[in-house]
């Protein structure tokens, strides 16, 4: 790789990396939600996204999402039934099983935030032509499908590394 490809790179990364900063930021989505006129943590903002996303979802698969323990998810799960955003009904297959999804209520709280994203694309991308933006879209949408479906990532000098388990270097100490 050449010096002004890995300088792209590194922009790149570096873009990515500060947009995933603000945007789960907890001011920033306390702002969001504020402007909205809602009553909702940053965690319970990314809850409500994941199950408006998924449309339903097992408690597991939302601590997964959040990256939450199993109990700390029931717990917000928890939190938002009482508050009338989310229903727990039995799975389809299997009884036992608890799917979650969103009430009407919750349904308005999703509509809204998602028109407050919507408005802060817009407005970031003013003046840009709308060709650009849906090339944009498809090329995001793009890398993240193949960041995510990509089964290890490999490092120079080191075997490939799991994205999910990333192992300590050596101590450089014999044993």
């Amino acid at each position: 790789m050449t010096g002004r490809e890995l300088d792209a790179d590194a922009e790149l990364l570096a873009a990515l990396t500060k947009l995933n900063l603000r945007w789960s930021s907890a001011e920033f989505q306390r702002r969001v939600v504020a402007a909205v006129g809602l009553d909702l943590d940053d965690t319970a903002v990314r809850a409500i996204y994941v199950i408006g996303l998924l449309g339903e979802a097992q408690v597991s698969v939302i601590a997964d999402e959040l990256h939450l323990t199993r109990p700390t998810a029931s717990k917000l799960v928890s939190r938002l039934e009482r508050a009338c955003l989310i229903r727990r009904s039995p799975g389809a297959r299997d009884a036992r099983v608890r799917n979650v999804s969103l009430t009407g209520p919750g349904c308005d709280a999703f509509a809204l935030l998602v028109d407050a994203g919507i408005q802060m694309v817009r407005t970031a991308t003013a003046g840009w032509p709308k060709e650009d933006r849906r090339r944009f879209a498809a090329l995001l949408d793009g890398f993240v499908e193949r960041l995510v479906d990509e089964p290890a990532v490999a490092l120079p000098g080191a075997d490939a590394v799991s994205p999910n388990r990333a192992e300590m270097p050596p101590s450089g100490k014999e044993e």
